[in-house]
């Protein structure tokens, strides 16, 4: 599924404000009912933006561990690095 322009560029605006002095607020339901759509959870939003190599390490692939693994695959590996941690970001 695809977010629309409008919802992405509230989501990125939203997500930049929360790097501002360390306040966190909540996410609009709007919002996490664009993330829900897409299959991310939305209470790991923030924390997947941020501290995303926390998830992820330093592999140059991103997204949904099933994701992840057929683009392994593809470029002949077993696996990328935070497969598995990026099981907790999706719902």
């Amino acid at each position: 599924m695809n977010i629309r322009w409008s919802d992405y560029k509230q989501l990125l605006d939203w997500t930049a404000a929360q790097s501002v002095a360390g306040q966190v607020a909540e996410l609009p339901k709007r919002l996490a009912q664009t993330l829900s759509e897409v299959g991310i959870d939305a209470s790991m939003w923030r924390d997947l933006v941020w501290d995303w190599q926390k998830y992820f390490g330093k592999t140059s692939c991103v997204g949904r561990p099933e994701s992840m693994k057929a683009d392994a695959e593809r470029n002949g590996h077993r696996h990328h690095r935070g497969q598995a941690q990026a099981a907790a970001c999706f719902g």
